[in-house]
């Protein structure tokens, strides 16, 4: 892992290093895996955590506490010279907006952290969007874009949110929508 000049981040490497027993494991693991185990207590001696599993309202704030956390580390750019250690809120969107969750504690923290994921690191989001080119069966930036503000969409209108998770929903729609207007139709609401 690359030292940076953060005094806390490199206190944090060395106390999860210390406890794994060496820094192997650094290579396989990222910026943002280190700092949610070391804050979740996995793989720290004496405390176990459930993982990723979202079971109760505390796990819930925990998790999208530690996600924006982790969007705004990234979204400064702390970890740029780590490779990929900008891929974790990527993949958090993508469990929030691209996968068809019921109802409940898991979806609305999903979609919360997708939502803060995209408020809280608008650069990244935008930067990674633009390389993806598509083609040969995947989608491009501006598809995968297109799918979120539809998904927003949907969820705004789902009378099920609470209010808090409505709000975060329309503000990254809307925030989705001014970074690319050119993904809207230029009807509110529609793409």
């Amino acid at each position: 892992m690359t030292q940076t000049e953060e005094p806390w981040l490199i206190k944090l490497h060395d106390e999860w290093i210390s406890s794994n027993g060496s820094e192997d494991g650094v290579v396989k693991h990222d910026f943002a895996i280190i700092i949610k185990d070391l804050l979740l207590g996995i793989n720290l001696p004496g405390r176990r955590c459930k993982g990723h599993e979202i079971s109760t309202d505390t796990t819930k704030e925990t998790w999208i506490s530690l996600s924006s956390c982790i969007a705004r580390c990234i979204e400064l750019r702390i970890e740029s010279h780590v490779p990929d250690s900008d891929r974790y809120p990527l993949m958090e969107i993508t469990k929030g907006l691209e996968e068809n969750l019921s109802p409940g504690l898991e979806q609305d923290t999903r979609v919360m952290v997708a939502a803060q994921c995209i408020i809280l690191a608008p650069t990244l989001v935008s930067d990674k969007m633009k390389k993806l080119l598509g083609g040969h069966g995947k989608p491009s930036g501006c598809d995968v874009l297109r799918l979120w503000i539809r998904k927003l969409e949907d969820l705004a209108d789902n009378s099920g949110l609470n209010s808090e998770l409505k709000a975060a929903v329309v503000e990254v729609r809307d925030k989705l929508v001014l970074l690319h207007p050119e993904l809207s139709t230029g009807r509110p609401g529609e793409v």
